[in-house]
């Protein structure tokens, strides 16, 4: 019988969305107890501005949402003690993009195939699941072996002769609607959160991106894309691409190979790129999104030319509220130091001119 990758792929996050559920749980359990883990995204998505949804205890796209995102006091509480660091995170990235080619319907390559059954293989024997890791790595050895893959001895492809038992689809009842339980503490704190980069997962090589003509490649980066906006929006359109040309190994991007890359990017449909040609989730309202990420590392540290003109204009409404002594020179230093510092050279200096004109507009909108 003909290899189908989709249907693979289908029947591993199947596997999955089984086993990652009381995994999650239980960490959660050791660091709060009482609170069902979906409500742990339901105050993360409060923090960060975006109306709260249906959170699914075996939705995949909420369990790998917990295994990537750093939960606000909590950290990152799946990658502790792992070695390197942050594989849990790096994994489950990889993963996610994966969830997003099969939730949109985009072909998949075998090749995709192999990997992200790898990376669950990787991920559940990571989080302790040996049972769940074994079966993983059953449809991975299917993969592989329909892919007329050569091994060599000491690859670590699982079962080749098992075929993995996962259950069928069905609707999940788990459901976790906003509100819906009693919150026993405040799980991730009230906290800003703080700006975090999204870290390269490598998805492919460069004749991938040098060849838009095939569907199934058109529609991989669009997952990428759509994960690294999810992760770090609103970022600029110049720092999205360069994530992008490190994901499939490019050096350089030539100006013709880099607009068609940008085209695609605007022309994806899931995501949102504003007239400051920084790129949004396509699920947050920008006009009315009053958060932004502060510094609290020098990793977190950014530009402030580098910062949407929005992010900017919400911390400089929230520096003047709390410090109604500061302004002119004093006031921009102290948003500079909000995203971790700097020189005010003439580029921040036009960041902060943009923030003031939004500040400004705001105000007078709310007057009216």
């Amino acid at each position: 019988m003909r290899f189908d990758a989709n249907e693979s792929v289908f029947r591993g996050f199947e596997l999955l969305r089984r086993r990652l559920n009381p995994l999650i749980q239980a960490r959660i359990d050791g660091l709060a107890s009482g609170n069902v883990w979906t409500s742990v995204l339901e105050q993360m998505d409060r923090l960060k501005g975006r109306a709260p949804g249906i959170y699914g205890r075996e939705d995949p796209s909420a369990q790998l949402r917990m295994l990537t995102e750093r939960l606000g006091g909590l950290g990152f509480p799946f990658d502790e003690g792992v070695v390197p660091p942050r594989y849990v995170s790096t994994l489950a990235s990889d993963l996610r993009i994966a969830r997003n080619n099969v939730a949109h319907g985009s072909p998949i390559d075998i090749h995709d195939a192999i990997r992200a059954h790898d990376s669950a293989t990787k991920l559940l024997e990571t989080l302790g699941d040996a049972e769940g890791a074994e079966r993983a790595a059953a449809l991975r050895a299917e993969a592989i072996v329909a892919a007329g893959v050569t091994l060599t001895r000491g690859d670590d492809v699982g079962p080749t002769e098992a075929t993995a038992d996962v259950e069928s689809e069905s609707t999940p009842t788990d459901v976790a609607h906003p509100s819906a339980h009693t919150f026993t503490d405040r799980t991730v704190g009230d906290a800003r959160l703080p700006w975090q980069s999204w870290r390269v997962t490598v998805v492919g090589g460069k004749n991938e991106l040098e060849n838009f003509r095939r569907r199934a490649v058109k529609e991989k980066l669009d997952s990428l894309v759509e994960e690294i906006v999810e992760f770090e929006g609103p970022l600029h359109l110049d720092r999205l691409i360069d994530l992008v040309r490190r994901s499939y190994v490019v050096g350089k991007l030539h100006a013709k190979r880099r607009n068609a890359v940008e085209r695609q990017i605007r022309g994806s449909g899931r995501i949102h790129v504003d007239d400051d040609g920084f790129v949004w989730p396509i699920d947050i309202d920008v006009d009315s999104w009053v958060v932004f990420r502060p510094a609290d590392d020098p990793q977190s540290r950014r530009l402030l030319h580098e910062v949407s003109p929005v992010e900017v204009a919400n911390a400089m409404r929230t520096v003047v509220e709390e410090h109604s002594n500061l302004s002119g020179d004093a006031l921009d230093r102290a948003v500079i130091e909000v995203f971790g510092g700097g020189r005010k050279v003439s580029a921040v200096s036009s960041r902060l001119a943009d923030a003031r004109r939004l500040c400004a507009q705001k105000s007078a909108a709310a007057r009216t």
